[in-house]
């Protein structure tokens, strides 16, 4: 058995897998810390559609505004 270790998410690996897909991201990620500050870019990069922090964040506001008015009591 051959086995070959490298830090997480910075090499090829072999699966025999069809669902699995290498995509080579060394022009994003450099190393193993990148993933969290990178994950918007490295969505992008893969194909996934990435909604603006800033709009997450504006409607989670809006959802709590509207919770609360609703679930509101009145006297």
């Amino acid at each position: 058995m051959n086995v070959q270790v490298s830090i997480a998410g910075t090499a090829p690996i072999v699966t025999g897998c069809p669902k699995i897909v290498n995509v080579n991201l060394s022009h994003i990620v450099q190393g193993h810390n990148d993933y969290l500050h990178k994950i918007s870019e490295i969505m992008k990069a893969i194909g996934v559609k990435v909604v603006p922090e800033t709009q997450i964040n504006s409607d989670k506001g809006e959802k709590f505004e509207k919770n609360v008015t609703n679930t509101g009591t009145n006297g």
